[in-house]
């Protein structure tokens, strides 16, 4: 999926990261750890697409909007974050087409 958002975009570099990466056993890489390497890398900024949750929660936000964010003005960097699919009209105007094609 992070590939077929990046084509869209017209995105030739992008990594697919996970968030909550706590504790072993966990997605990986871990959001903020992948923000961190690729800043000493030469990274001047990330652009954040939150592509798994259909409904945004409080773990969500707080992680990407907050968390991610915080860790971008630590390494003094562009930080842009995508809207939730839960929050974007597309998705609401799609749900509703979907429900009225099985009505």
């Amino acid at each position: 999926m992070a590939k077929a958002v990046a084509a869209a975009a017209n995105i030739a570099r992008y990594q697919a990261v996970f968030r909550s990466g706590r504790g072993d056993g966990w997605l990986g890489p871990d959001v903020k750890e992948a923000m961190k390497a690729l800043a000493a890398k030469g990274a001047k900024g990330f652009v954040m697409c939150e592509l798994l949750s259909v409904t945004a929660d409080v773990e969500s936000y707080q992680e990407i909007k907050e968390e991610c964010q915080a860790v971008a003005r630590e390494l003094d960097v562009e930080f842009a974050v995508a809207e939730f699919l839960g929050d974007s009209f597309d998705t609401v105007l799609s749900i509703t087409e979907l429900i009225k094609s099985r009505l």
